[in-house]
């Protein structure tokens, strides 16, 4: 099949994040089972001119948002889907593409999805950019409302939809008055670990507690921050590393501000890290933890998993669909300092316990989230959406 896949960011860029990372497992592994895939993408910051090139079997396209208006400008961000738009058709002509996929995150596909097309248009479904907002409790900001409303536009324009968790497809078809039936649900899948390249031993002076993830209210960063002094209290064996974007450093002063002087040197903060450095960073820990409020899937879990270690998160959304609590981790109430601190104490203290959760997790996204699996269920899923346009 000729697929053409839009999204706002593709590698080499940087600090990409959950989305960035599932295009481009996606792209990989559809390449690997024979596809021709075509990403259309923003260009990379600094660059002035489109791009094109070839990243292990992916053909990228880069294009340039225009540059005479405004950066916020309602017309700049309209215009830059636009050329979107006509960029896809453009390729459409040379490479006859079979199905276009689109991502809800920033409304991209608003243009192909609106107006006619020769190909169907999937759009996945991903956590809606105001809920970022929502949870922060510091107000929405105009603009963010707009891009809400043109997210909503995209889904309901949308030939067909999907998203990754059975959770959320029954969430979105509240929120945006949508009849179930019109949501498939593909789990995200990842590039799994040689089994060669694990650490699963729990035999070691110091116990490394890890967590991903962008430091703000809506990851569960506060309460994490809040525990990690009652576990290093309990356990004197106990590090932590915390990767991450944080902007100004704000959550790392504050914290560092009240920490007892004689627990500085066991918690490192490393900010926004290469896939490389995070790859080592999840085959080097013993627990992995991350407190989300809000997730849709959360490729996290799964990541950590795949390297084999037992997991710690917030029994919210979706999380509960990718791991199993008391079996590949805990799952503890949100927003909970206190249940984030028992669940890691509990780990820390039963290293039985974690050896199992790891090869658990590890067990469960072999059986679930192989970038392969994920490959061959989205090619069932656009054939399937390809026959029902056919036949509409």
């Amino acid at each position: 099949m000729n697929i053409a896949i839009t999204a706002y960011s593709y590698p080499p860029d940087e600090g990409i994040g959950g989305i960035t990372v599932y295009v481009t497992n996606l792209a990989e592994g559809l390449v690997k089972n024979g596809h021709n895939i075509h990403i259309i993408a923003h260009t990379n910051p600094g660059c002035e001119e489109e791009q094109e090139y070839t990243s292990n079997g992916v053909i990228v396209h880069k294009i340039n948002e225009p540059k005479r208006f405004r950066r916020f400008s309602l017309v700049k961000v309209l215009a830059y889907r636009w050329i979107v738009r006509k960029k896809v058709l453009e390729l459409h002509k040379k490479y006859n593409f079979d199905i276009v996929e689109s991502q809800t995150w920033l409304f991209d596909s608003l243009f192909l999805s609106l107006l006619p097309r020769p190909f169907p248009v999937v759009t996945r479904m991903h956590t809606p950019f105001i809920e970022q907002f929502i949870l922060s409790n510091n107000g929405i900001p105009l603009r963010y409302r707009v891009i809400a409303w043109f997210e909503r536009v995209v889904v309901k324009l949308a030939d067909f939809l999907v998203t990754s968790t059975v959770y959320y497809a029954q969430r979105m078809a509240k929120v945006y008055k949508l009849n179930i039936d019109r949501i498939s649900v593909v789990p995200l899948g990842l590039t799994l670990p040689d089994k060669t390249e694990l650490n699963l031993s729990q035999d070691k002076e110091s116990i490394e507690i890890l967590y991903v993830g962008r430091l703000e209210h809506r990851k569960g960063i506060d309460y994490l921050l809040k525990a990690i002094p009652v576990v290093m209290e309990r356990c004197g064996n106990v590090r932590f590393t915390i990767v991450g974007k944080d902007n100004g450093n704000v959550h790392e002063k504050a914290f560092r501000s009240k920490l007892d002087d004689k627990y500085n040197e066991r918690i490192k903060f490393f900010g926004y890290v290469s896939r490389e450095e995070l790859m080592r960073f999840y085959r080097d820990c013993n627990i992995f933890v991350a407190p989300s409020l809000s997730e849709s899937f959360g490729l996290i879990f799964a990541e950590a998993m795949s390297w084999g270690k037992p997991v710690v998160a917030c029994n919210v959304c979706a999380v509960g669909e990718v791991i199993e609590d008391g079996k590949s981790g805990i799952l503890v109430p949100p927003e909970d300092g206190g249940a984030i601190a028992k669940a890691l104490i509990k780990l820390v203290q039963e290293k039985a316990m974690c050896e199992s959760f790891g090869m658990r997790g590890r067990e469960l996204c072999e059986q679930n989230y192989s970038l392969d699996i994920m490959a061959k269920n989205m090619v069932k899923f656009y054939r399937q959406s390809i026959d029902r346009k056919t036949h509409k």
